[in-house]
């Protein structure tokens, strides 16, 4: 997947968490309207992190005894973002045992800063929240809004960062209400 920078000039740039882009690729309406967002100037993208957790990396959410369930869902995620030009931004590099990348798709994280503080907040020691802290932090410093359904995730960011974390549900009104105003549009 390409590496970039997210574009600016008037477009409206979205981090998809996972849980959100397998839930997007189990809502074919939705893939629709997504498409239809692209030309309204919406531009997607992921990190490294869930790249990896698509691949294999372990997530505790998903049933790894049976493969057959897991295995397609990720592959079905990847065709959907495949099919939306999803690109890949950069993201810290902290935190992660065993991993850590040198082809620019990860960065240091600074040492203090709003965004550092909504990244201890989120990641509050435990590494469960390692993920989500990262992925948060990449979507702040990219000048994305973050579409989640990680309630406790939207919530930390919009307290550092008002209205820079929506839920799936709320992006999928946006995109419909767009296409209704393109609908009444097109129509007069």
């Amino acid at each position: 997947m390409e590496l970039i920078e997210p574009l600016g000039n008037g477009y409206k740039n979205y981090v998809w968490d996972t849980n959100s882009l397998n839930k997007l690729a189990d809502d074919p309406q939705m893939i629709q309207c997504c498409h239809n967002a692209i030309r309204n100037g919406h531009r997607y993208y992921i990190t490294t992190v869930q790249e990896r957790e698509l691949t294999g990396v372990p997530d505790r959410t998903l049933e790894y005894d049976n493969p057959s369930k897991w295995g397609t869902v990720q592959q079905k995620t990847f065709d959907v973002m495949e099919s939306l030009g999803f690109k890949q931004v950069s993201c810290v590099g902290l935190l992660y045992r065993y991993f850590i990348l040198l082809d620019g798709s990860m960065r240091v994280l600074e040492s203090s800063g709003p965004r550092i503080d909504m990244f201890n907040s989120i990641y509050n020691n435990n590494n469960h929240h390692t993920r989500d802290a990262t992925i948060a932090e990449a979507t702040i410093y990219h000048g994305c809004t973050l579409i989640s359904g990680d309630n406790r995730l939207r919530n930390k960011v919009n307290r550092f960062f008002p209205d820079s974390a929506i839920s799936f549900d709320e992006y999928k009104h946006t995109v419909f209400s767009c296409e209704i105003k393109e609908e009444k549009h097109n129509a007069n």
